[in-house]
């Protein structure tokens, strides 16, 4: 049996992508024949990332690879990029999947750890898709997207998390609102769309809350898996309309 191979042919960058939800969505496009080059801190974890990548789901003539770059400062990894690796030119698809979390009281948090989430989680994600876009533009790409991966605390209170969560509203309405300048005479040049995914358990995120405590506070529905998000994304890149959305994902 020959299994279907829709995305042959198409190259997604994926920021966070060599573990979590970064890597679940990694194997999931990678699955269905797109090329992926994954972009994180941790040259050994990306490494074997990557092994995987290309032993489990390997692609003609081409190879899944990955670069090593510091995305709290998203300005010199996009002048880094665009200096040594003129292959990103040729990407369709860029997953916004790298963040950070908060597991204290604003009160308590340290103000570099304030700059440090708002940057990773917002600065840096709308740096990267200005870069991106720009080129996904100039080179016509077909089937441009950008999924940037949100949280579910964007739109619901859990004491501990009101950076976390401010930085993911914030990621959400930068998807809605490019979604619309990316329009223009009808023509949606990229589609921009957002994940909000419920609490993972296996995730750094998952692993900092207190479910008891998630109870208390009503939310004790509010949880998922890597594998139904990882599809949501793949749906939303093949199904060729879908843009501006905030897709809620809980546990099936």
């Amino acid at each position: 049996m020959v299994l279907s191979k829709p995305l042959l042919g198409q190259y997604a960058i994926i920021t966070g992508g060599s573990r979590g939800i970064g890597f679940q969505i990694s194997r999931e496009l990678a699955s269905q024949g797109c090329r992926i080059t994954i972009i994180a801190r941790s040259v050994l974890q990306c490494q074997e990332s990557v092994d995987y990548l290309n032993k489990r789901y390997p692609i003609p003539q081409q190879k899944h690879n990955f670069l090593n770059c510091d995305l709290l400062n998203a300005s010199l990894a996009c002048a880094h990029i665009s200096k040594t690796y003129p292959e990103y030119k040729n990407a369709n698809i860029l997953v916004n999947c790298a963040g950070m979390t908060q597991k204290s009281l604003l009160l308590n948090t340290r103000e570099e750890d304030i700059v440090r989430i708002y940057t990773l989680n917002l600065i840096s994600p709308a740096i990267l898709s200005r870069f991106f876009a720009r080129s996904m533009i100039r080179q016509k790409h077909k089937n441009a997207n950008i999924i940037n991966i949100s949280s579910m605390l964007a739109e619901r209170y859990l004491p501990g998390t009101t950076i976390y969560s401010s930085s993911k509203m914030g990621l959400n309405r930068l998807t809605t609102s490019f979604s619309k300048e990316l329009k223009r005479r009808n023509n949606q040049l990229i589609r921009v769309n957002s994940i909000l995914p419920g609490l993972i358990k296996d995730t750094s995120m998952g692993n900092s809350v207190n479910f008891t405590k998630m109870k208390e506070y009503g939310l004790g529905d509010m949880v998922t898996d890597k594998e139904r998000v990882a599809k949501i994304a793949a749906q939303l890149i093949l199904d060729g309309s879908s843009t501006g959305k905030l897709v809620n994902v809980l546990a099936s």
